[in-house]
């Protein structure tokens, strides 16, 4: 959004609003309610398509207010569903997609990523395409499809490689690498997991401005259970001791939990029962009461595993009668979420059929815009588009393109004797017969003006063109005259230059019919006056 078109205090309620975001100050949403009012007054949608969503966003992630996260979203998602410009809609479908990960809801995480990911695409924003690609990926290796995450991250990684200039662009090198190597691991590619381990690393150490708690914290999970498979039991030592000392300055530590549980059950297995209760003591220390069943339950079943390797009977019977009491919390939880899921779902089609309603508008719109309504033939703007485009790939593949322009004989002294209804009907004649000559490959026409049309014709011979017009006369007994350009672009050359020449042919056909001479109504020429030749008279043409 270009926030210059802005008056001053709105901008800086903008500013206000992203300086606010990473101390989480429910401030902001006070800045965000009072830009509200302000892009109401103004009627601006795409504002206020930003202050929904960022409404939203702070609703979920800062307030913990979810009934204004659904209802925000739904709004930020129908004003934004009205701009041309989709790319504001791209953090809806995040915070969609986020939400229902953070449910458990798989399938519609990833398709919510996904819808995000097409508009990156289509907007051509390939940062925010390559950091969804590797969201996706995220998804893919929690329900256990470990080739498919690691394609999406090497696409991601590849994609973000193309943005050295983004201020986050050493993190999310970084993150990807690390989300790479957890799927390497699951894949048991152990050596490329070592590779690409050291190759983070040796980067992380080149850049020690990037060395935050979260590359931290994944650094120390992959490179323990590197170490687990390599039977280095000293470095396994080492990380599993600096991951505890990382875990408790962490408030996300429910997203590292699948992994913790993976290096705690790897640990167990390789009978390191001290380093497995290390990581189980941190897990403790951090309690975990607050979050989601399912992470809790995967916390209690890890802990079952530790006290039955190490057969604690009192923790094992405290932990036993924990985890009934989770597994029944999950049970009434489940009506829950199946009423949560069902709202995604009747939001995901609200917003589905909006979008075909709004694309199928869109197409009209620019049909209409584009048709010229007495002869529903393209009109002159969408027709000179046309023309640019059969130019420029004309001049790309130095291929023939003819330039056509028919002229109506005699249209006036119609109008004037029969009236201009009768004019109309000799019009709407004639664009009856263009478009059976339409029929043809490579043939476009459209209206130029008054009673002038414009036919293309691409890569064609002088011949082939003027077999084709031939055939206008076998559709209408209208009297026409078609001058015609056919020849290959050059350097310097214009549309106009086509243009010009098809018109000097056009009034040399209607010139030589007042002289008495119909013998054709069609003039071709292959030969444009060359651009030195114009602007130097003086000088013999080559």
């Amino acid at each position: 959004m270009n926030t210059q078109r802005f008056s001053s205090d709105i901008q800086q309620l903008i500013d206000d609003h992203q300086a606010s975001l990473p101390s989480g100050d429910l401030q902001t949403i006070e800045i965000l309610n009072e830009l509200k009012d302000k892009a109401l007054s103004l009627g601006d949608e795409e504002l206020l398509g930003y202050v929904y969503h960022s409404l939203a966003f702070a609703h979920y992630f800062i307030a913990s207010d979810y009934d204004a996260f659904i209802d925000n979203v739904r709004r930020a998602a129908k004003v934004l569903l009205g701009l041309e410009d989709q790319s504001e809609l791209i953090h809806v479908y995040y915070l969609i997609a986020i939400d229902a990960l953070n449910k458990g809801l798989y399938d519609l995480s990833y398709h919510y990523f996904s819808m995000a990911h097409n508009i990156s695409l289509e907007t051509q924003q390939v940062l925010s395409a390559s950091i969804l690609k590797v969201a996706m990926g995220q998804v893919l290796n929690l329900i256990g499809k470990h080739k498919q995450a690691l394609t999406a991250f090497i696409n991601g990684l590849n994609g973000i490689k193309r943005e050295p200039s983004h201020p986050h662009f050493y993190n999310n090198i970084t993150s990807c690498y690390m989300n790479m190597i957890h799927a390497q691991l699951e894949l048991a590619l152990f050596a490329d997991a070592e590779s690409a381990y050291e190759q983070v690393h040796a980067f992380v150490e080149d850049h020690p401005d990037i060395y935050q708690i979260d590359v931290q914290i994944n650094s120390a999970l992959v490179d323990g259970r590197i170490a687990i498979h390599k039977d280095d039991m000293e470095r396994a030592d080492a990380a599993v001791k600096r991951l505890a000392e990382l875990l408790p300055n962490n408030v996300q530590i429910a997203s590292y939990v699948p992994e913790i549980s993976k290096l705690i059950s790897e640990l167990l297995e390789k009978h390191q029962l001290e380093l497995a209760g290390i990581m189980i003591d941190a897990l403790s220390k951090h309690g975990l009461s607050d979050e989601a069943s399912l992470i809790q339950s995967m916390v209690i079943d890890t802990k079952i595993a530790y006290y039955q390797a190490t057969d604690k009977r009192e923790f094992l019977l405290e932990s036993y009668l924990e985890q009934d009491k989770i597994q029944a919390r999950i049970m009434i939880e489940q009506s829950e979420v199946n009423e949560y899921m069902q709202e995604l779902l009747v939001l995901t089609n609200r917003l589905h059929i909006d979008q075909s309603n709004l694309h199928h508008e869109r197409e009209e719109l620019i049909r209409f815009a584009e048709t010229d309504p007495l002869t529903n033939l393209a009109n002159r703007y969408a027709g000179d588009h046309r023309f640019e485009v059969a130019f420029d790939r004309a001049f790309l593949r130095q291929q023939n393109l003819a330039v056509c322009l028919l002229d109506l004989d005699n249209l006036k002294e119609c109008n004037d004797k029969h009236g201009h209804t009768a004019g109309d009907e000799l019009l709407v004649d004639v664009a009856a017969a263009l478009r059976q000559i339409m029929t043809h490959e490579r043939v476009f026409c459209s209206r130029y003006g008054g009673d002038e049309f414009i036919i293309l014709c691409e890569n064609m011979s002088s011949a082939d063109v003027e077999s084709i017009l031939s055939e206008i006369h076998h559709y209408t007994k209208a009297d026409v005259s078609i001058g015609v350009c056919n020849t290959v672009p050059q350097a310097k050359m214009k549309t106009w230059d086509f243009l010009q020449a098809a018109d000097r042919e056009l009034y040399a056909i209607k010139d030589a019919k007042k002289a008495g001479d119909n013998t054709s109504s069609i003039s071709i020429t292959s030969k444009i006056v060359s651009f030195a030749e114009r602007f130097n008279p003086n000088e013999p043409s080559t």
